[in-house]
C-alpha cells in the first residue's frame, strides 16, 4: 500500500476582526495541503496544537480540532483561537490531518512559526489602553495604523500586557490581588459571617470607650497597663492573695503600770517593781487574715516572759485573745512564735488591736528582760487601706 504523504504550506495568517470596536486573539490560518505530491481536494479533519519550541516542548493551551474542513486544490482556511496562548513569546503551530470522518491523524512537519500578526492585535490593545478616552470612537483602521508602530511607541511594557489593560473585567490577572485570588479577600461562605455568637453588637460584654457610664459589664484582663489620668472606682478594689508583714520595734511598747521604762537600740525594759506589763497598739488593714505572731525579746534572768495578742471591743469593754504564749528560753535573742486561733481576721470597724508583754522584775537584775520587736504575718485579698 502506498503511504500517505501530506504536506501543508502556510500562505497567510490574518487577523479576524469581528467588529470595529473589539479585538480578539482569534486569527485565520490559510494554507495549502498536498497529498502524495498533488494538491488535495475534499473534506478533511484538522488538529491544531500550540508550542513554544520548534521541536518537542510542552503543549500550550488545548488542542483545537476542526472537522470537515473543505480543501480545494490544496487550499484551506480555518479560524483559530487559543485562550491566553500569546504572551509575546515565540509560538509554533503543530498540525495533524486525516480524511474527514475517521482514520489516524498524520502530523505534518515541520511546525509552522506563528508570525507577528496575532501580536499586532496586542499592540492595538495597548493603543486602546493608552488612549481610553477615545477608544470608543476609534475606527479599526486607526487601530491598525497604531499597531504597526506599537513596538516603537516607547510603551513595550504596556504592549506586552495589553490583554490585561484592554479589558480589566476579563484580564488574566484581574481576579488576583498581589498574586492572591480576589475570592480570598472577600468571603461570602465563611461560617463566621452567619454565626451569631456572643458578644453581639451593643452587647454589655464589650468595654466601651466613652465618657458616659456604661451599663454593668464584667471583664477580666491579664497583663500590665497604664492609666494616664485619674481612676475613679465606684466599688471596691481587691488584690490577689499576698503575704504581708507588720513590724514594730520594742520601743513602741509602753508600760501600763506607771513603772519607769527605758529604751535603747529600739528595745524596752523596766527598772523597778515586782512585775511589769507593756502594751503596743497594732494597726492592721481591715480584712487581713493573721497567720503568725512573732515576739523578739531578750531574757537574762529566770523569770518567764508572757505574751498575748488581743482585740478589744470598746463598746463592751471586752478583750478577746487572738494568740498567747510564754517564753523561757535563755538562748537569746529569742523568738516566741504563735499561731493565731479564733478571731484571726481583722475587723477594724468593731475592734481595736494590741499586744501585751509582761514579766516579773528581779530586784537584783531589773533590766534582765528586754522587748526587742514584734512582727505579724498576714494575708489579704480585700482592698488596701
Amino acid at each position: 500500500m502506498k503511504a500517505k504523504c501530506y504536506m501543508a504550506v502556510i500562505l497567510l495568517v490574518t487577523i479576524a476582526t469581528l467588529n470595529i470596536y473589539s479585538q480578539s486573539d482569534e486569527f485565520i490560518y490559510q494554507g495549502n495541503l498536498a497529498f502524495n505530491g498533488q494538491p488535495a481536494n475534499g473534506s478533511y479533519d484538522f488538529e491544531f496544537r500550540l508550542f513554544s519550541t520548534f521541536v518537542g516542548g510542552t503543549q500550550i493551551d488545548v488542542t483545537r480540532t476542526h472537522f470537515g474542513v473543505q480543501v480545494t486544490n490544496g487550499h484551506f482556511a480555518v479560524s483559530l483561537l487559543f485562550d491566553d496562548g500569546f504572551d509575546g513569546s515565540t509560538r509554533y503551530l503543530d498540525i495533524s490531518v486525516r480524511p474527514a470522518g475517521g482514520g489516524a491523524y498524520t502530523t505534518l512537519t515541520p511546525r509552522t512559526l506563528i508570525a507577528t500578526t496575532p501580536y499586532a492585535m496586542r499592540s492595538t490593545n495597548a493603543f486602546q489602553a493608552a488612549n481610553a478616552t477615545t477608544a470608543e470612537t476609534a475606527q479599526s483602521a486607526a487601530f491598525a495604523e497604531k499597531a504597526g508602530s506599537a513596538l516603537t511607541a516607547g510603551s513595550a511594557d504596556v504592549a506586552a500586557n495589553a490583554t490585561n489593560a484592554t479589558n480589566a473585567a476579563t484580564a488574566s490577572n484581574a481576579l488576583a490581588l498581589g498574586g492572591v485570588a480576589a475570592s480570598q479577600y472577600v468571603l461570602t461562605n465563611d461560617p463566621r459571617l452567619f454565626d451569631g455568637r456572643l458578644p453581639l453588637p451593643n452587647s454589655t460584654n464589650y468595654i466601651q470607650n466613652r465618657t458616659t457610664q456604661q451599663a454593668t459589664t464584667d471583664f477580666n484582663i491579664s497583663g500590665t497597663g497604664t492609666i494616664g489620668g485619674n481612676l475613679t472606682v465606684g466599688g471596691s478594689i481587691s488584690i490577689p492573695v499576698t503575704t504581708r508583714y507588720f513590724s514594730i520595734p520594742g520601743s513602741a511598747f509602753f508600760p501600763t503600770n506607771n513603772l519607769v521604762a527605758y529604751d535603747g537600740q529600739d528595745a524596752r525594759w523596766a527598772t523597778s517593781g515586782s512585775s511589769v506589763v507593756f502594751s503596743a497598739p497594732i494597726n492592721l488593714p481591715d480584712g487581713a487574715n493573721i497567720t503568725e505572731v512573732r515576739l523578739i525579746y531578750f531574757r537574762g534572768a529566770a523569770e518567764t516572759i508572757s505574751f498575748s495578742f488581743r482585740r478589744f471591743d470598746p463598746m463592751t469593754n471586752a478583750h478577746q485573745t487572738i494568740a498567747s504564749g510564754t517564753g523561757s528560753s535563755t538562748s537569746c535573742p529569742c523568738s516566741l512564735v504563735l499561731t493565731p486561733g479564733p478571731f484571726a481576721t481583722v475587723n477594724n470597724q468593731t475592734y481595736n488591736y494590741l499586744a501585751l508583754v509582761s514579766w516579773n522584775v528581779n530586784s537584783q537584775f531589773p533590766d534582765a528582760h528586754k522587748i526587742q520587736g514584734l512582727r505579724i504575718t498576714y494575708t489579704i485579698t480585700t482592698p488596701l487601706p
